[in-house]
């Protein structure tokens, strides 16, 4: 569920993220929101929210994408 890396703690668990997107975001947040050929992690507000996280950590930096997909990335942006 998490790994330690030097004195930096990662998720492993990406369901992990969502949860914790939740308890922040509140009862404002609907989850799983289908936008076109989309599903989206939130709507808050109108506006749609994608909860990610990474597990790739260069020194004292968490990077990402740290594996890149489709769905993770240019298909979202361009909305289909």
């Amino acid at each position: 569920m998490a790994f330690q890396q030097g004195g930096e703690w990662a998720l492993t668990d990406s369901s992990v993220h969502r949860k914790i997107a939740e308890s922040l975001l509140g009862r404002e947040a609907r989850p799983e929101v289908k936008v076109g050929d989309s599903r989206f992690d939130f709507l808050v507000d109108g506006t749609v929210v994608e909860v990610k996280g990474c597990s790739l950590i260069q020194g004292d930096i968490a990077l990402f994408p740290d594996a890149p997909t489709e769905r993770g990335g240019v298909r979202h942006l361009r909305g289909g």
